[in-house]
C-alpha cells in the first residue's frame, strides 16, 4: 500500500479531486464538470458520492436544450453513467435515463442498447431485453463518438439475446442467437453449455453433445463443457457409452477435478464397470456425503467385497440415495444392471436394510416378469 506508485496514483486522484471541485464551485450545473468529478469519485471508490454527481450531470443536461449538448458529450455521459448504475444494480434507473429527452433513438449507440438490455435482463423484462439487444446487434460495428463498450464485440450480446429469447418461449429465434454467440466468440464456455443444455431439454442429444464435443476441441480445459456432456450423455441409455468415453477424457485433461471425478464414477458405475469405478468411490467417500456412501456401497455389492457400514442415523439417508439410484436404472432401461442388484438385495440388508426391504416391496409387486 506504500509502494511509490501507488502512492503517486493516490495523490494524482486527490489533486484531480480537488481541481474539480473547484471548478464545480466556479461553474455551477456544467454537464463535463459534473460528469468528470463523478468519475474521478468513482475511480477513488466512493461510489454513492460518484454516482450523486453523474445524476447532477444528467439533470443538467436536461435543463438545456438538446442542441446544445454536443453530441459526444451526450454519449459518454450516458454510457459511463448507465454503467455505474448496473454495477450498483439500480437497474430500473439504468431504463430510466434512456428517454427521448436525454437522447433519441437516431443518437443512441449500441453500447446504451447493450447495458440497457442488461438492466432488462436483471429486472426480467425478456421482450424490453430481446429488443435492446437486437438493437445493439445491429449497431455495433457502426462508428460512435465514443468507444464501445469491451463486451459488445464479444459473444455476451448474443448470450444474452438468446437468453431472453428462451424465456419468451421464441426457440428457432434463441437457437440463432446461441449460434451468433458462438461465432462471435468460440471459447465462450457458458454459451456453449447452455445452448448444449437447451438442445438436450428438446430432444436433440446428438446435436448437443456435438456442439460440446466442438467446444473441446478448441479448448479442453473447460470444466463445465465436459461436466455438461457428461451429464447429457448419462441421462440417455443410447448415450452410455459416449459417456464411458467422454468421462475418461475429461479426467485425462482435468485429473483433479472433483466433479468430473464423481461423474466417472457415476458412469462406470451404470455401465457396469464396478471393478474401476470402486476405487474412485472409496476417493471420493471421504467427503461423507450420502450420494459418495451410496456409489462405494453400490460398487461392493456388485464385486462382492464387504459391504462399508454406516452409522445408524446415516442408513436411511444412503437407502435413499441407493432407491433414486435404482429409479434411474429402471427409468434409463438398464435391465443387466437392475438383475444384478435383484440377485444382492439379501446382502444388501447387511448395510441397507430400508433400501432392501422397499426394493424388495417393489420386486414382489412387479410380478415374476421382472
Amino acid at each position: 500500500g506504500y509502494q511509490t506508485e501507488v502512492v503517486k496514483s493516490r495523490n494524482k486522484v486527490q489533486r484531480n479531486l480537488r481541481l474539480l471541485e473547484q471548478a464545480n464551485e466556479e461553474y455551477p450545473n456544467d454537464v463535463n464538470l459534473l460528469m468528470n468529478l463523478g468519475l474521478e469519485l468513482w475511480r477513488s471508490g466512493q461510489h454513492g458520492y460518484g454516482i450523486g454527481y453523474y445524476e447532477k450531470s444528467y439533470m443538467a443536461m436536461l435543463q438545456y436544450p438538446y442542441s446544445q449538448t454536443p453530441q459526444e458529450l451526450r454519449e459518454v455521459l450516458l454510457t459511463q453513467y448507465a454503467s455505474h448504475l448496473l454495477t450498483l444494480k439500480q437497474n430500473e434507473d439504468v431504463v430510466t435515463i434512456f428517454n427521448d429527452q436525454a437522447i433519441l433513438p437516431k443518437d443512441r449507440t449500441a453500447s446504451h442498447y447493450f447495458i440497457q438490455g442488461l438492466a432488462e435482463s436483471a429486472l426480467q423484462r425478456w421482450e424490453a431485453c430481446a429488443t435492446s439487444l437486437q438493437q445493439c446487434l445491429k449497431l455495433r460495428n457502426q462508428p460512435a463518438l465514443t468507444p464501445i463498450h469491451q463486451d459488445i464485440r464479444g459473444g455476451t450480446p448474443g448470450h444474452c439475446l438468446a437468453h431472453a429469447l428462451r424465456k419468451l418461449g421464441r426457440t428457432t429465434d434463441a437457437n440463432k442467437a446461441y449460434e451468433q454467440s458462438l461465432q462471435d466468440a468460440p471459447l465462450n464456455e457458458a454459451a456453449r453449455v447452455e445452448f448444449a443444455a437447451f438442445q438436450a431439454e428438446s430432444g436433440q442429444i446428438i446435436p448437443a453433445l456435438t456442439l460440446l464435443h466442438e467446444g473441446i476441441q478448441l479448448d479442453p480445459n473447460q470444466p463445465k463443457v465436459w461436466e455438461v456432456g457428461s451429464a447429457i450423455a448419462l441421462r440417455h441409455k443410447d448415450s452410455h457409452e459416449f459417456a464411458l468415453d467422454w468421462s475418461g477424457e475429461a479426467l485425462k485433461h482435468l485429473p483433479d477435478n472433483p466433479i468430473l471425478k464423481r461423474q466417472r464414477a457415476e458412469t462406470l458405475l451404470l455401465n457396469g464397470h464396478v471393478g474401476d469405478a470402486l476405487p474412485l468411490w472409496i476417493e471420493l467417500s471421504k467427503n461423507n456425503d450420502d450420494a459418495s456412501a451410496s456409489g462405494l456401497i453400490l460398487c461392493q455389492l456388485f464385486t462382492g467385497e464387504p459391504l462399508s457400514g454406516l452409522p445408524p442415523n446415516r442408513e436411511r439417508a444412503v437407502s435413499q440415495d441407493v432407491i433414486r439410484r435404482y429409479r434411474q436404472a429402471v427409468e434409463l432401461g438398464l435391465d443387466g444392471w437392475i438383475q444384478a442388484f435383484h440377485e444382492r438385495l439379501g446382502t444388501l440388508h447387511q448395510a441397507l436394510p430400508s433400501a432392501a426391504r422397499l426394493i424388495e416391496q417393489v420386486v414382489a409387486a412387479s410380478g415374476p416378469e421382472r
